[in-house]
Parts: structure tokens; sequence; C-alpha cells
């Protein structure tokens, strides 16, 4: 065997080597991925290249040690195998592991195994503890160690001992508030916020228990912006409420004002008619109407306009006595609330059509308690709408306040015109006020709407 048979033998027994240790590493990765069908060929090459290897080595070295090839097995055995022959065993045992490698990974990328589980879980936002009782980490994921460091500045080695420095250990540079859904939510000095929650399952059939941290400083941002937009439209909407009704008593005054004026002008019709009457005689009828004509007007003109109130229940209420309607209540008046509004909303409709379209001067208002309700009846001794009522206008209006409130509204024809209202005694939100600015105007065609 000549020298160069020798370099050939040395290189044999480099690659053969690699091949054992890529072969050793292949097969404690099919072992760990637990694929058992990949073990026979696995080990099967690492046997053959490690052979290889041996007898490469006693080849190379049998000149050194000064005996002959032929007196060791493995170096006889590869020496009278032709060089090509061994070259392509070598070439077809890392094609093998080649081949091996790639369909492990391959299977290992297509199955849910703890590594994967364990990537999984490092490339979520949220920070994941899962932990056995007594504290011992079942896992744990790089969001969750990050925060513990950043609380703690230690790693997260024990689940019980860092939910117990959460919910309770008063060193820690947060704070602590609770929302209304039970969630602690950690305020840490640089601004950011993190939401806490905790759960129990089971894992092998013992119990295990979860940390969960979101990351809520966004949110709790919009939200404190929200809240400051909040209270900006609650005053504005207390401002607009004090603009309506004032618009509503200036309106009424100027109305009651315009009807003044129109009964001045009238007067002087019923005087002339008056001194005919004294001149020439007449029906007792006809003087005892023209009595009463000029007493009702002389009534309306004496009366003194009040100085405008902020309550606007009350303001409906003298309206009515200087249009002659009485109002009958029954029940207690709520305090001043949105249901005093409300109310106020339903006499001003109410009133309307008894004075525009029933053509009535009585209108009766009964008020009751159903347990956390408050029941509302307003009927009139006018005239009966024969057809359906066609909501619109100050109706539809009084519906909307009403559902807004979260109460429900009911209008009734037979046996008599009611509109009932059955509204929440303690509501969970201001009513928005702006609903009484709906148009209240007269309709457009014959059908009774309102």
């Amino acid at each position: 065997m000549n020298a160069v048979s020798f370099d050939l033998y040395s290189w044999i027994g480099m690659a053969a080597l690699l091949l054992f240790l890529a072969g050793c590493g292949v097969l404690v990765y099919a072992l760990w991925l637990r694929r058992l069908r990949y073990i026979p060929p696995l080990a099967a090459a690492v046997g053959i290249s490690f052979l290889a290897f041996q007898g490469a080595i006693c080849i190379v070295y049998a000149p050194e040690r000064g005996y002959p090839v032929s007196e060791d097995f493995l170096a006889n055995a590869l020496a009278s195998l032709p060089l090509g022959l061994v070259f392509g065993l070598i070439a077809a045992l890392g094609l093998l592991l080649g081949l091996c490698f790639a369909r492990l990974l391959r299977w290992e990328k297509q199955q849910i195994t703890p590594m994967s589980v364990k990537a999984a879980t490092d490339s979520l936002p949220d920070g994941l503890c899962f932990y056995l009782p007594g504290g011992r980490i079942v896992l744990v994921n790089e969001t969750m160690q990050r925060l513990c460091q950043s609380l703690t500045g230690d790693y997260l080695a024990n689940g019980e001992r860092f939910r117990e420095q959460l919910f309770s250990d008063a060193a820690l540079p947060v704070k602590r508030p609770v929302t209304q859904s039970g969630l602690l939510v950690l305020e840490l000095p640089d601004g950011a916020a993190w939401a806490i929650s905790e759960s129990e399952g089971r894992y092998r059939s013992s119990p295990v228990r979860m940390l969960t941290a979101s990351d809520v400083t966004e949110l709790l941002q919009k939200s404190a912006s929200l809240q400051k937009l909040q209270a900006q439209l609650a005053g504005l909407n207390r401002r607009l409420t004090d603009y309506y009704r004032d618009v509503a008593a200036l309106t009424t005054q100027k109305e009651i004002l315009s009807a003044r004026v129109r009964l001045h002008d009238e007067m002087g019709a019923e005087l002339l008619m008056m001194q005919r009457y004294l001149i020439h005689g007449g029906p007792e009828a006809e003087r005892a109407e023209l009595e009463a004509r000029l007493r009702q007007s002389l009534n309306f003109l004496k009366h003194q306009p009040r100085a405008l109130r902020r309550d606007e229940l009350e303001q409906i209420l003298e309206t009515a006595e200087q249009l002659q309607l009485r109002i009958v209540m029954e029940g207690p008046l709520p305090e001043p609330s949105p249901l005093r509004h409300i109310l106020a909303t339903a006499l001003h409709e109410c009133m309307t059509n008894t004075l525009r379209h029933a053509g009535g001067d009585e209108l009766r208002v009964k008020l009751s308690h159903a347990g956390e309700r408050l029941l509302v009846r307003l009927t009139n001794n006018g005239a009966q709408p024969e057809a359906p009522i066609r909501e619109q206008g100050g109706l539809k209006a009084l519906r909307a306040l009403t559902e807004e409130a979260g109460g429900v509204m009911r209008v009734q024809i037979r046996p008599v015109f009611a509109v009932c209202l059955d509204l929440p005694r303690k509501l969970s939100k201001e009513v928005d006020y702006a609903v009484s600015g709906f148009d209240r105007g007269r309709p457009a065609d014959s059908t009774p709407a309102f």
C-alpha cells in the first residue's frame, strides 16, 4: 500500500468521523421527538460510520505501530474493499443522515411539540406563567419574564412567590387600581400598565394555576381621555339644558304676550257689541255670553307675568293656568331630576293635544309607583280620536326621551285617549335634554299627529 493510499484512508477516516458525530446528533434528535421508525436506520448509519472510522485509523497508523494491516480485522476488511465503493458508501451514509434529519425537521414544524408551544408563547404580547401548587414553573414566556425582571429585578423562578408579590407586596413600585370587572391593574413608574388575572386548570391530572399579564397602557390612556371628554360633554349638556329651558320659558311668555295683544284687539269689538246690546237690548243668553267673554278676557289681561322659573314643570303648570286648562294631579311629583323633565315634556305635549285637537279644558295626570318603576298616565276630557294616532313631532320626541331613559311609552285610544309612561325611578345615566328640542308644530294634514 503506497503513500497515496494512506492519504486517501486519512480522508476516509475524517469523513467517517464526521458522519459518526452527525449520526449521533440526528439519532438523539429522533429519540427526543419520539420518532421510533427512524431509530434503526440511524443506528445502522452510526455503527457503520464508526467501524469505517476505526478501520481507517488502523490502516493509517499501522506502519507506525510496526504490524501489518492484515492482522487487524477492521483494517483488513476496509482495505479489501475498492476505494470507489468505500467513498460511495460514505456518500450514501451522508445522504441517509441528511434525508432523516430533513424529514424529522419537517415533521416537528407540522406537529405541536413542547418547543413549538414555547416558541408560540414567546411570540405573544401578553405574559403567561403556568405553575403547580408550591410554585414550580411549568411554562413561562418571555413577556412575563421581562415583566418579572422589571418589577423584582430577578428571574421568575417561583410562580406562587411572584403571584404574592404582584397582589400584595407593597415594596413593588407600582399602583394597584382594581377595575370594575375585578382585574388587578399595575401602573408602573414608566407609564406602562398591565392587567393581571389568574385562573386554574389541570395539567397531566395535576392542578395548575395560570397568571396572565396584558398590556393595557393604551387602553387606560384612551379611557382617561374618554372620561375627560365625557365630563366636558356633561357640562355642555347641562348648559344646553338650561338654554332649552330658558328658550321654552321665553317662548311661553311670547305666546302669552301675543295672546294678550290679540285679546286686547278683540275686546274693542266685544265692547261695541256690549254697547249695542245695552242700547238696543237683546236675549238674556246673548247678554250672558258677552259677559262671560269679557270676564275671561279681563282675567287674562289682569294676570301679571311671573319671573322665569328654572323648574320647567312649574312653568308648564303656570302656563296651563294662564290658558284656562285645569290640571288634576294624582300622586306625588318626582323631585327635580331627569324624571321631572320627562314628566314636564309629557305634560307639554298632552296639554297641546287637549287644547289644540281635543278641545278639552281638563288634563288628568295619575302617578303611581310599582317597585322601582314610576307609572304615569295622562288623559283629558276632550273629544276622543276616531283614528289611530300617527306619532310625529312632540309625541315622537317624548317617546325618544322615554326610551333613552330606559322606559316604555304606550299610546292608548280605547276606551279613552291616554298616554302611559313606565319609567325607572333611578336612571342609570343622565337623560339628554336636547331631545326636547324636537319640533312640536302642527301636522300638515288632518290626521291626528302629535
